[in-house]
């Protein structure tokens, strides 16, 4: 796994140079694009190069970064038919589609780098504070799923948000009809109650811990839709948020209690 992910990130490097960046830039970039670590050398992030060929290749790799590792190690030993028969990969490939929607060129490379980075990196191509209130709800919503379990993203991970999905379509299905025994299956493999049980458990706990520091934040002043943006960005280790650390800001501005907070958060 270590010697794919060397390949990867080299294989990114070596792109952003014919991109025409410069070693230190292609190296920086690269690893911070497969690690999902989404640090720029320059405080305009990504928004610093303006090329949209860049922006394309950062926003495959960043959707590659958010795959499974260990399943990318199957395709390399079995072929490319495990990717179509992972439910987990495709549900993922399926949120990132259906978020960046039908747009137009200009927007659509905006849309598609955001979508993709606010998934995984974390890396700002375009002012997203500008966005339609709806837009930015979206960019939430992925920044809460993230990527897939055995990606270097975090989040909740989108083999929980599977596993929840077909758990409330059980639920709902059971109560419509009584005697039908309906089963959550992920990978053809059926889902055993107790394993869906502790997925409900860890996402209530996620959740809670968003609601708990956001509200801690809009005790120091900052107002409730920064302070929830803050607090999810912060818990998925995902960058920039919304407002006032929104992608054009930092969290400089923050009082030394808001950034107490953050720092025992991200722990």
């Amino acid at each position: 796994l270590f010697l794919m992910y060397m390949v990867f990130t080299m294989t990114a490097c070596v792109i952003y140079l014919c991109c025409g960046l410069t070693f230190l830039d292609a190296i920086a970039h690269a690893m911070s694009t497969l690690g999902t670590g989404g640090f720029s050398l320059y405080d305009d992030n990504a928004m610093h190069f303006d090329n949209p060929a860049l922006e394309g290749w950062m926003t495959f790799f960043m959707i590659l970064a958010g795959g499974n590792f260990g399943l990318y190690y199957r395709v390399w030993k079995k072929g490319p038919r495990v990717l179509k028969n992972n439910t987990e990969f495709r549900a993922y490939l399926v949120i990132l589609v259906d978020a960046m929607g039908m747009q137009p060129v200009e927007a659509f490379r905006y849309a598609s780098f955001q979508v993709g980075s606010l998934s995984t990196t974390g890396f700002v191509s375009a002012d997203f504070d500008q966005w339609p209130a709806f837009a930015k709800g979206v960019l939430m919503l992925l920044m809460i799923s993230g990527g897939c379990a055995g990606s270097t993203a975090s989040g909740v991970k989108v083999s929980r948000v599977v596993l929840l999905a077909k758990n409330a379509w059980a639920v709902v299905h059971q109560k419509l009809s009584p005697r039908r025994v309906i089963r959550a299956h992920m990978n053809g493999i059926e889902v055993s109650g107790d394993i869906l049980l502790r997925v409900g458990q860890f996402f209530f706990l996620y959740i809670f811990c968003i609601v708990f520091w956001a509200l801690l934040l809009t005790f120091d002043g900052i107002g409730a839709f920064d302070a929830l943006g803050i607090s999810v960005t912060t818990l998925g280790n995902v960058g920039p948020a919304f407002g006032i650390a929104g992608a054009t800001c930092t969290f400089a501005g923050l009082s030394d209690f808001s950034k107490s907070i953050l720092c025992i958060e991200m722990l």
